[in-house]
């Protein structure tokens, strides 16, 4: 499937109509994440590929249900129609649950349930879950077998 990008401008915005509906914010200090989060209604993010989809992460964190793609840990963090929504990457199919979420009962319900969901993806948790996983197969594997030798303090 073809990589289509489109990058949208103040020009190109303003040629659409619809340049007084969009805010460029540009680089932003990391300090004010939370609040411009917590002024969202929504998230989208439509991407193709993702690895952690931080900014998802984050938006979550801050109690904003998520409109999102099935890649990279979306699937693991969101649960379509309870947390968030999961869209195709088309523009009826993401405006239709930009439509859905004109509702404040649903955008609350979902932005609880997206903020709840994060609790589990906490920097602490992951680690914790990162050694048991090593510490497993550490004793169903043993140690590699190597000419390096390296040590590994938590």
């Amino acid at each position: 499937m073809p990589t289509i990008t489109v990058k949208l401008d103040k020009a190109r915005a303003a040629r659409l109509g619809v340049r007084e509906n969009v805010d460029f914010l540009g680089e932003l200090p990391h300090d004010l994440l939370p609040q411009v989060y917590r002024s969202a209604l929504f998230c989208v993010q439509a991407s193709w590929h993702e690895a952690q989809g931080m900014a998802v992460l984050e938006a979550a964190a801050c109690g904003v249900p998520v409109v999102t793609t099935r890649v990279g840990n979306m699937p693991e963090l969101i649960r379509d129609g309870d947390n968030g929504f999961f869209v195709e990457r088309d523009a009826s199919d993401i405006a239709a649950k930009l439509a859905r979420l004109r509702d404040v009962d649903l955008r609350t319900r979902l932005g609880r349930a997206a903020r709840a969901s994060v609790e589990a993806w906490d920097w602490k948790r992951q680690a914790a879950r990162f050694d048991t996983v090593l510490r497993i197969a550490l004793q169903t594997h043993g140690p590699a077998q190597s000419n390096a030798s390296a040590k590994v303090t938590w």
